[in-house]
């Protein structure tokens, strides 16, 4: 099961504008975060990094994203940047051999969601310290303290004809840490996907814990049917 810490009963004191929340202690994405000096903004596929100095804004910098990248939002906590949006990935050839059964997810155009964390000590030059993307379509998050909450959906195979045996990672949303690894590997194993009975749909509740400030951390996760 995940592990969530205790929010903070006393909010930090700070002399700048933040985040309204609804629950204190627990933080929610936005499009425009700051730490009271730097202000960071998102349009389109770019964050903007400006500072303001005796009511006067300058820009320090700005981040660019892929054209396959849609940013939805992001935190900024703890001298960490943790940007979270959708990711369009082409469909893979289907090989010979799986033409006119079912066809995994992975198979077609889908999208991913994706997470990159960026370490801004220095604003001026982000530097991305993990990035992490999963099967399925990004719904929300949170942050507590310095962990991450991940929500997402993800769609199970389509089966074009029988019950064909397919391999685990076929059968199960995936992830990948991508400066670690290439290839998308099962998120968990089938015998640890819960179900909340009746099942009404076919599809993942996908919830992912990710620490922010130690990127070679294992994440926690549990995914969810129906």
């Amino acid at each position: 099961p995940l592990s969530v810490p205790l929010a903070s009963k006393t909010a930090e004191s700070a002399d700048y504008s933040r985040t309204n929340v609804q629950v204190e202690g627990v933080d929610e994405a936005d499009i425009v975060k700051t730490d009271g000096r730097y202000i960071y903004t998102l349009s389109g596929r770019t964050i903007r990094v400006a500072v303001a100095d005796n009511g006067n804004l300058s820009k320090v910098t700005s981040i660019e994203f892929d054209k396959n990248d849609q940013v939805r939002e992001f935190f900024l906590s703890e001298n960490r940047l943790v940007v979270y949006g959708q990711r369009y990935v082409p469909p893979v050839p289907l090989p010979q051999e799986q033409q006119g059964k079912a066809i995994p997810y992975h198979y077609q155009s889908s999208s991913r969601t994706f997470v990159r964390i960026y370490n801004v000590v220095d604003p001026k030059m982000p530097i991305i310290a993990r990035e992490l993307e999963f099967d399925g379509m990004y719904t929300t998050s949170r942050l507590i303290g310095s962990m991450s909450y991940l929500v997402a959906n993800s769609q199970s195979i389509y089966a074009l004809s029988g019950a064909d045996l397919l391999e685990e990672s076929a059968l199960v949303p995936r992830y990948r840490d991508v400066k670690a690894s290439t290839d998308m590997k099962p998120l968990v194993g089938c015998t640890e996907v819960a179900s909340l009975p009746p099942i009404i749909s076919s599809q993942y509740l996908v919830v992912v814990a990710i620490p922010i400030t130690a990127p070679a951390a294992a994440i926690d996760k549990q995914v969810i049917l129906g």
